[in-house]
């Protein structure tokens, strides 16, 4: 009996990881924007740590027609992930959609449009300017930090994402009603997932100055949450589990070629769950949202890698 249990996991463990495997591979997106002169470097090979930038689109032509038409799709949510060196820490960095930040040239490599380098214009414009590639050249270029691994998710992928985990538990200080977003949580702790988890982490309207920069303190309090919900409620142990949370992953988020790969993420995964989240620190990037003021600005804010 045992051997046939045994037989039938490795059986389904195998097939999840051939149909993961497959369909990250089709949805990989390059983000090297055709310089092949210099190979990314495999995860354990990095001696300073490793970056990636998660990225949040507004207007994904696949979602579901609620969530609202734009003209463009615009990448609103920008989330830089730095892991140290000896994958002790790690720093969460969040730039604000309406930042404004000088745009480099970009090319789209779907229809082949160029687009001229801008001097002073808001951040989330870089996806409409060259996809993903784009808006990790640009960030790359803000930070002064190389970005060899980028993710995007979608509205839809926010909603299957939380599910698959069964829920992130939030803790709120005051009761949340926003009725633009579809929001209304009561003050102290909600399990969240979902349409409620993606109306949580678009709400502007009901929590703090009603600003884009108050919406970025409810993703920073939900992904702690849900880093301490994976790591603690036996994800990364339950095969079930890691089944879904795989198949959201693999239909919802779109990787950087340099990240899909098994091997690749098999490693950052075991670089990133022994970080004590006492050590896993969120900040906002500064700079200013306001074009009339951006005389006053003091210019991109280059960070090290260590």
């Amino acid at each position: 009996m045992l051997a046939v249990v045994v037989a039938s996991t490795s059986a389904v463990v195998t097939v999840a990881v051939w149909s993961f495997s497959k369909t990250v591979d089709d949805n990989a997106i390059d983000i090297t924007t055709g310089d092949t002169a210099a190979p990314v470097p495999q995860l354990e090979s990095y001696e300073n740590g490793f970056n990636i930038l998660l990225v949040g689109i507004d207007n994904d032509a696949t979602q579901s027609a609620a969530y609202g038409e734009r003209d463009g799709t615009l990448n609103d949510v920008n989330i830089l992930v730095h892991v140290s060196a000896d994958h002790s820490n790690a720093v969460v960095v969040s730039i604000p959609r309406d930042l404004i930040v000088a745009h480099p040239a970009c090319t789209d490599a779907a229809s082949g449009t160029e687009f001229s380098a801008m001097a002073a214009r808001p951040v989330n414009e870089a996806m409409s300017r060259g996809g993903l590639p784009c808006v990790v050249k640009t960030v790359s270029e803000l930070t002064g930090l190389t970005i060899p691994y980028a993710g995007l998710i979608s509205f839809d992928g926010v909603v299957q994402m939380s599910d698959a985990v069964g829920g992130v538990p939030i803790c709120l200080n005051a009761a949340i009603n926003d009725p633009a977003a579809g929001l209304d949580l009561p003050s102290g702790t909600s399990i969240v997932a979902g349409d409620t988890a993606l109306a949580f982490l678009r709400s502007r309207k009901g929590v703090g100055d009603r600003s884009d920069l108050a919406r970025i303190s409810s993703q920073q309090i939900y992904m702690a949450s849900l880093m301490r919900t994976v790591q603690g409620n036996g994800t990364l142990t339950s095969i079930p589990t890691l089944v879904r949370l795989a198949n959201a992953a693999a239909t919802n988020i779109q990787l950087s070629t340099s990240l899909a790969d098994i091997d690749t993420m098999v490693s950052m995964a075991l670089a990133l769950k022994d970080i004590d989240l006492d050590r896993l620190l969120f900040v906002q990037y500064p700079g200013t949202t306001d074009l009339l003021r951006i005389s006053r600005t003091v210019g991109p804010l280059k960070m090290r890698d260590h």
